[in-house]
């Protein structure tokens, strides 16, 4: 990926990601937490030797949410 390609996606990811958490921010109650889980990838192998990695972290973040009661802050 040429370099010049490579920044323009990257600043135009600092800006949606922004966006997203100013937008979220105003969502949160007072002493409220927020939770971002991102999953990212350098190439397209993990993608072939674990196909069923999003499917996974999904689930885990599912169980996590079910759970958020239990957890005292």
């Amino acid at each position: 990926m040429l370099p010049m390609v490579r920044e323009a996606y990257e600043k135009q990811f600092r800006k949606d990601f922004e966006l997203f958490l100013e937008l979220r921010a105003k969502e949160l109650v007072s002493g409220g937490r927020m939770i971002i889980s991102l999953l990212g990838r350098r190439s397209d192998i993990i993608v072939t030797k674990f196909p069923f990695l999003p499917e996974i972290v999904a689930q885990i973040l599912c169980v996590m949410v079910s759970e958020v009661n239990c957890f005292t802050f």
